[in-house]
């Protein structure tokens, strides 16, 4: 990740193919830190990939309310509260 990041910083400095900065872009999709969220929602945006902008505003609503994507869990072995549990019942909790 560290890297990616770093070559993500040096997409504006050196340009880049859509293609390329789509791929870079694609690993602040996968953090769960609020501000790479947001970052990503915008550099998703410059790109217009209205699609993925939809996700990625998926994923940020997420990471507000519960502090991390909860997809996550099984696979970490995490414990899920009530709260939690009844998300993924609602519409358009999963992806």
């Amino acid at each position: 990740m560290a890297c990616g990041l770093m070559a993500l910083a040096r997409v504006f400095e050196f340009g880049t193919s859509w293609n390329e900065k789509l791929f870079l872009y694609t690993l602040l999709r996968r953090g769960e830190d609020i501000e790479d969220q947001a970052r990503a929602v915008t550099l998703f945006r410059a790109l217009e990939d209205e699609v993925t902008v939809k996700h990625k505003l998926h994923h940020k609503h997420i990471i507000q309310r519960f502090g991390r994507l909860l997809h996550r869990n099984m696979a970490l072995g995490s414990d899920s509260s009530s709260e939690k549990i009844a998300f993924f019942k609602e519409p358009h909790s999963s992806f």
